[in-house]
C-alpha cells in the first residue's frame, strides 16, 4: 500500500519527530538523576546503591548485567553520615526533581534543635554536587551582608586580600538583588538552591526580604529554589500583611530513643566493649533522656562521662561486667548528678574533665588561682566597653557625666585628676538603676566613636542581661525608657578594664 502526505502533514510529522528525540534526551537525563538520588537515598540506610558513572555518554538504559558491581558515586561515609532520617531524605529529593527540572520555588524545612536539618540538607548538596549558597542568617545581620553572601557564594567568589576583600558585586537593596540574579544563572542552567539557616531570623530584617525569597523564582525567572531552615513553624513568618507565598513544609521530628542510639554508637571509643557502651547508653538515657533530648548535648555528655563509667573495669576494681551494673552505677552516680545540674552549660570539655577525674586536687588549685568571672567568660571587645559604660553609670551620679565626658568642658582633666582614688565609698552602697540612653551616652564616649546606637549593640545588652552582668530593674511594660543596673564586682570590672586598656578608676567619682 502507497500513502501519500501533504507537505503540512510532513512538517507536523517532522516537528513530532524532534519532539520525540528531545523528550527521549530528557528522559535519558531524568533516569540518570533518578539513579544518582537512589545511591545517595540507599547508602543512608546502609544499602549500596547503585549509579550511572560507568558510561557518561550512554544513550539508552540497558538492564543488561555486568560482572562486576556498579559502583556508588556517593562517599562511602554517607551512610554513617545520615542515619534516622531516610524519610526526610525521601521527601527532600523529590520536591528536589532532576537537575534541570523547575524545583519547588521554596521550601521551609523545621523542627527542634539538633534534629539534623542543617547535616541533611549540606550533605545533601555535596552529596549531589548541586549548585547551592549557604547562608546564615545570625552572621548576615544587614541586607546588604545577606544579598551578597548569596550572590559571592553562587558565583564562587571568595573576598581575600588579593581583590581587596570586596564582594562580587555590591548590593545594597532586593531590587538590585533582583536585577543582579539573572545575569548570573542562564535560564537552562541546573536548578540553583540558596540555603538560608536560622531563617526565623528574616522576620527582624528589612521587610522586602522575606517577600522577595519566598517568591524569587517568579520574580527572577530562573531555576532558583530557597531552602528555608528554622525551628519555627511558617505560622511565626507569616502574619497575614506581607502577602507571602506559603512553601512546601518538611518537618524534622525528635530522634527516638533506638534512633538516637544508632548515631551516637559511631562515637565508641575504639577498643571498648560493645556491650559495655550500650549499657552506658542506656543509663545515660535513662537519666537524661526527659530533660535533654539533644543530640549534640547527649553526645558531648557520653564523650565526658564514659571514660570515668569504663575505669573500674579496665583498673580492675570490676571484674564481672554481667553482674555489678549497680556497682558501676554507683561509682558514676555523683558525676551523673553534678552533670545533670550543669545540663547545656558546657564548662568544661572532654579533656579538661578527663584531667579533673585523674587528679582533682590539682585542678581545684589551679581554679583557685584563676580570679573572678572575667577570666571565664570571654566577651566580645564591645561587650567589655558597655560593660564599663554601665559600670560607670551605676556608680557615678548622673550630674558628673558632663564633667567626666563633656569633649568641650575644660574641667575634664581636672576631675580626672580628682577621681583617680578607688571609689570604695560609693561602691558599698551598691549599683543605680540608669536609663538605656544614659548607658549609649557613655558607652560612645568613652569609645570616642561618634554614631547611632545598631540593632547588634542592642542585642549585646541583651546578652549581658542573660549572662547575669546587667540586670533589668524596670517594668516590661516600660519600653521606652527601660532602666538596668550593672552586677558585676569592683575587682573583676577592673580586671575587665586592663584587658582592653581602659583606665576605670579614672572615670570613678569617690563621693
Amino acid at each position: 500500500l502507497s500513502l501519500s502526505l501533504s507537505p503540512g502533514s510532513a512538517n507536523s510529522k517532522g516537528q513530532a519527530g524532534s519532539r520525540g528525540v528531545k523528550r527521549a534526551q530528557t528522559h535519558v537525563q531524568r533516569v540518570k538523576m533518578a539513579k544518582r538520588k537512589r545511591g545517595v537515598v540507599q547508602h543512608a540506610r546502609g544499602q549500596p546503591g547503585a549509579a550511572d558513572g560507568a558510561n557518561n555518554n550512554e544513550t539508552a538504559v540497558t538492564p543488561a548485567v555486568t560482572s562486576t558491581p556498579p559502583q556508588a558515586t556517593t562517599p562511602p561515609t554517607a551512610s554513617s553520615m545520615i542515619r534516622g532520617r531516610e524519610a526526610q531524605l525521601e521527601q527532600l529529593i523529590a520536591l528536589f526533581g532532576s537537575e534541570r527540572d523547575f524545583t519547588v520555588g521554596s521550601l521551609l524545612v523545621y523542627g527542634n534543635s539538633g534534629t539534623g536539618k542543617t547535616h541533611v540538607v549540606r550533605t545533601l548538596m555535596t552529596t549531589l554536587q548541586l549548585k547551592h549558597a549557604y547562608v546564615s542568617c545570625v552572621e548576615t545581620y544587614t541586607t546588604r551582608l545577606f544579598l551578597e553572601r548569596i550572590i559571592n557564594q553562587l558565583v564562587g567568589w571568595i573576598p581575600s586580600r588579593a581583590n581587596g576583600f570586596a564582594s562580587h558585586t555590591r548590593c545594597d537593596s532586593c531590587s538590585e538583588f533582583l536585577k543582579v540574579l539573572p545575569t548570573l544563572i542562564a535560564p537552562d542552567d541546573p536548578t540553583a538552591y540558596i540555603i538560608l539557616d536560622e531563617a526565623q531570623r528574616l522576620c527582624a530584617m528589612h521587610p522586602s526580604i522575606l517577600p522577595v525569597m519566598t517568591r524569587l523564582p517568579e520574580m527572577t525567572q530562573r531555576n532558583v529554589c530557597v531552602v528555608m531552615l528554622t525551628q519555627r513553624t511558617w505560622q511565626h513568618f507569616d502574619d497575614g500583611q506581607l502577602g507571602l507565598v506559603q512553601p512546601f513544609s518538611v518537618h524534622f521530628p525528635m530522634y527516638t530513643k533506638e534512633e538516637l542510639f544508632d548515631i551516637v554508637r559511631a562515637d565508641k571509643p575504639s577498643g571498648a566493649s560493645a556491650r559495655l557502651f550500650d549499657q552506658f547508653l542506656d543509663l545515660v538515657w535513662r537519666v537524661f533522656g526527659v530533660p535533654c533530648r539533644d543530640l549534640s548535648e547527649l553526645r558531648h555528655i557520653v564523650a565526658l562521662l564514659y571514660p570515668a563509667y569504663e575505669r573500674p573495669v579496665t583498673s580492675g576494681a570490676v571484674k564481672n561486667m554481667a553482674g555489678n551494673d549497680s556497682a558501676l552505677y554507683k561509682h558514676i552516680e555523683p558525676l551523673l548528678k553534678h552533670q545533670l545540674n550543669r545540663i547545656y552549660l558546657r564548662e568544661t570539655s572532654a579533656a579538661e574533665w578527663e584531667k579533673q577525674q585523674r587528679d582533682p586536687g590539682q585542678v581545684a588549685s589551679a581554679r583557685r588561682a584563676k580570679a573572678g568571672p572575667s577570666q571565664k567568660l570571654e566577651l566580645p571587645f564591645y561587650s567589655k566597653y558597655l560593660l564599663c559604660a554601665a559600670f560607670i553609670a551605676s556608680y557615678n551620679p548622673a550630674s558628673t557625666d558632663r564633667a567626666l565626658f563633656s569633649k568641650r568642658s575644660s574641667s575634664r582633666k581636672k576631675s580626672r585628676r580628682r577621681t583617680t582614688a578607688s571609689a570604695s565609698s560609693r561602691h558599698l552602697l551598691g549599683p543605680k538603676a540608669f536609663p538605656l540612653d544614659r548607658l549609649f551616652a557613655i558607652f560612645y564616649s568613652i569609645l570616642d566613636e561618634t554614631s547611632v546606637p545598631t540593632a547588634e549593640t542592642y542585642i549585646q545588652v541583651g546578652s549581658l542581661v542573660s549572662l547575669k552582668l546587667l540586670a533589668k530593674t524596670s517594668s516590661a511594660d516600660n519600653l521606652d525608657a527601660p532602666k538596668y543596673k550593672c552586677l558585676v564586682q569592683l575587682a573583676d570590672m577592673l580586671r575587665i578594664a586592663h584587658s582592653i586598656g581602659f583606665e576605670l578608676g579614672r572615670h570613678l567619682v569617690e563621693n
